[in-house]
């Protein structure tokens, strides 16, 4: 049996049996009921951790970008069930100690297109591991940072949000879009959850989009059309800052599809939130978490 096999698999009775003092506000501004139900158990986390980090350091120069992304999605799964496994036995989501385990699979998770993956990784690494450097830089204007168990974005056009360092930002991006203006744009891969595709989970996804100098109506008219939002689709009450959203459901892909937009003083803030059947309900309340967290431009003086 491989050396880390046996390191992992003796570590868990450890992990079942820490008592440490929980942390009093863990993921602050984010909801904590998501922190249940891990898709796999904690044997089958250690032995999978070892399968793919190890097929990962023989084959990883050969994984194309297909691959990457249901690769990258595998890693999250585990680590979300790690971090499950985490809270439940010292009400923490961040390890207090070095994490085996957690380092194995950060360790993967910039080369597999994962931005932060490196801030994490040094935050849980064991000692005598080296630290990684950035290899997925945030776009000039844009700035990204751990602090305590969340990730920050932060923008030079005056946005920033928060959240949980298990989310997967698989995209970071400053660019001139088809319209001509200038698009700031971030997609986040929120917690994972059991959902009625034919692999049973999946994660749901966020995407705050932020155009400067524009009307409200001129840049939720191209999202809503890109998202196929109809003015007849339901509208919900978001219990944030006043926000409604439009949301519809596509039978056929067993999809929800969410979208929030509103005039920051110096631009347009939309923010969209999709998922699966099961995933989507399961990860919501992250979606209005996000919404809290995200602090957009202040007037100009």
């Amino acid at each position: 049996m491989h050396q880390w096999t046996l390191a992992l698999l003796a570590s868990l009775p450890l992990l079942a049996g820490a008592a440490e003092e929980p942390t009093p506000v863990p993921q602050q501004g984010y909801s904590t009921a998501t922190l249940r139900e891990p898709l796999f158990d904690a044997a089958q986390v250690a032995v999978e951790t070892v399968r793919i980090t190890n097929w990962l350091g023989e084959n990883h120069e050969k994984v194309g970008e297909a691959q990457q992304a249901k690769v990258r999605e595998h890693l999250y799964y585990l680590i979300d069930s790690r971090i499950k496994q985490e809270f439940a036995a010292t009400g923490r989501i961040l390890p207090k100690e070095p994490d085996l385990q957690l380092g194995l699979l950060l360790a993967w998770a910039e080369p597999m297109g994962v931005y932060g993956g490196n801030l994490v990784y040094n935050a849980v690494k064991v000692a005598d591991a080296p630290a990684l450097s950035p290899t997925l830089l945030p776009p000039e204007g844009m700035t990204l940072a751990l602090r305590d168990d969340l990730l920050v974005v932060k923008s030079e056009l005056g946005w920033s949000v928060s959240m949980p360092y298990y989310f997967m930002i698989g995209r970071l991006a400053d660019f001139k879009a088809i319209t001509g203006l200038r698009t700031q744009l971030m997609i986040v891969s929120t917690g994972a959850a059991k959902d009625r595709s034919p692999v049973g989970y999946s994660q749901a996804t966020l995407m705050l989009i932020y155009t400067p100098q524009v009307e409200l109506a001129e840049a939720r008219k191209y999202w809503e059309q890109e998202l196929q939002i109809k003015p007849t689709d339901e509208r919900v009450e978001l219990g944030v800052r006043g926000l409604v959203s439009q949301r519809n459901h596509v039978d056929a892909g067993h999809m929800w599809r969410e979208i929030v937009s509103w005039q920051a003083p110096r631009g347009a803030m939309t923010v969209t939130y999709m998922g699966n059947d099961g995933t989507y309900e399961w990860n919501r309340p992250h979606f209005i978490d996000f919404l809290r967290a995200l602090q957009t431009p202040q007037p100009a003086r």
